[in-house]
């Protein structure tokens, strides 16, 4: 992963980054950098949250596809909520958010891999809004954030009998 990726520029690596190196497994998690097309500086650089749906999920899917095809298991994450106020419209992208990861969800249950779902145990009392106490800037996890999503990654990984450990 390269620090503010999308899932275009995810997708268009992902042979060489994942797909050569027949890993056992690949963890998806990519797609909050899209959201930032609701919040360009210059109107004509916006795009509609339907339009960064579209983008989002058919990239992924694609990429699960891509991995599927060449006997690797995908990891699909949710995307993570925001707390950042300072945006206008940072409700509208924690909304994109759910419809993004119900998307998600369902590729999963589709192609029968597995789903880690960070989302529902990293928002507020809203079910909409990262916690506060999860990040110090509002979208990048702290340690606490991380502790969480390790627990979270370790219990769904143990529900399908996938055992954490060294690599043989």
């Amino acid at each position: 992963m390269v620090g503010g990726d999308t899932t275009e520029q995810a997708r268009r690596r992902f042979a060489a980054d994942v797909l050569q190196l027949k890993p056992r497994y690949v963890v998806i998690m990519i797609g909050i950098n899209n959201t930032w097309a609701l919040d360009t500086f210059l109107p004509s650089d916006r795009l509609t949250p339907q339009e960064i749906y579209q983008q989002v999920t058919s990239d992924v899917e694609a990429m699960v596809h891509a991995a599927l095809e060449q006997g690797i298991q995908p990891v699909l994450c949710s995307l993570l909520p925001t707390c950042m106020d300072r945006y206008a419209r940072n409700h509208e992208r924690n909304q994109l958010v759910i419809t993004i990861n119900e998307r998600f969800q369902a590729i999963a249950e589709q192609t029968d891999c597995l789903y880690v779902d960070y989302h529902s145990r990293m928002t507020d009392a809203d079910g909409n809004t990262l916690r506060k106490e999860l990040a110090d800037d509002g979208l990048h996890p702290h340690v606490l954030g991380y502790q969480l999503m390790a627990t979270v990654l370790r219990d769904t990984l143990s529900a399908h009998d996938i055992a954490l450990g060294t690599p043989s």
